[in-house]
This record gives structure tokens, C-alpha cells and sequence, in this order.
């Protein structure tokens, strides 16, 4: 498994998740796509390839509060990619002399919570949200 750099052509990709349900119900908006895909000098975008692109992971706010985002097609759930996935990007993060990473999770998703704590990482405060 490798970690290579996200470009346009690979935006198909992400819609393509995007339209999957399961997907769906852990990312963000598929609007801010076309400009989140593209490196800047605080944000590094990777596509994520197991002999083709099964997810995507990036640090962002690598600044201020360098955070960690990691998504993997449903298709690949339960197979440690992300585990893998999570250690290369911490490599990444290592070589840019990133010494802390943050992650936002949704309190829902289980799954993503037990490989977090699994890869070491803890909570440390509470965020709450409302639509109005």
C-alpha cells in the first residue's frame, strides 16, 4: 500500500465515494471538493492506493493545529487499510516535523473511533454542534 499525491484527475474518484451512502454518512460536503483536493502550504492531499485508489487521506492546518483526515471506500472497511493508511500518513507528518496530529471523528462512527484509539490516539475535548 502507498500513499501518492491527489491531483485533479483523481477528483472522479472522490465523487464516486461520494455517491455511495456508506460513504456519504462520514464526509463532508461534496462542494468544497475541487479546491480541497489541491496541496497548499497547509494542507497535503494523498490518494490512497492498494493496486488501485481504495480511499484518500490528508493533514490539513499543518500551521497552526496539524489534523489528520483519513477516508477509505466502504468497499475496504474492515481489511486494515486504515491502520496502514493512518501509519504512512503519520510518516508524512513525521518528515514535515508535524509533532502532534488532531482528528475530528463523528460520534457515530464506531468503526473509525476503535482504529483512532487502536493507532494511540486519545480524546482530549468535546465539540458540540448546532444547525441553526
Amino acid at each position: 500500500m502507498k500513499l501518492t499525491k491527489f491531483t485533479k484527475k483523481d477528483l472522479p474518484l472522490i465523487k464516486q465515494w461520494f455517491r455511495s451512502k456508506k460513504n456519504r454518512q462520514f464526509m463532508n460536503d461534496i462542494k468544497v471538493l475541487d479546491t480541497f483536493i489541491e496541496d497548499t502550504a497547509s494542507r497535503k492531499i494523498f490518494c490512497i492506493y492498494k493496486r488501485k485508489p481504495i480511499g484518500y487521506c490528508a493533514l490539513k492546518n499543518i500551521k497552526f493545529c496539524p489534523e489528520l483526515i483519513i477516508m477509505i471506500d466502504s468497499k475496504y472497511w474492515g481489511k486494515g487499510y486504515g491502520a496502514k493508511a493512518m501509519k504512512l500518513l503519520e510518516k508524512e507528518a513525521k518528515r514535515l516535523k508535524i509533532k502532534k496530529l488532531i482528528l475530528r471523528v463523528l460520534i457515530n462512527n464506531g468503526r473509525a473511533i476503535k482504529l483512532y484509539y487502536r493507532s494511540g490516539y486519545a480524546i482530549t475535548q468535546y465539540v458540540m454542534e448546532k444547525n441553526i
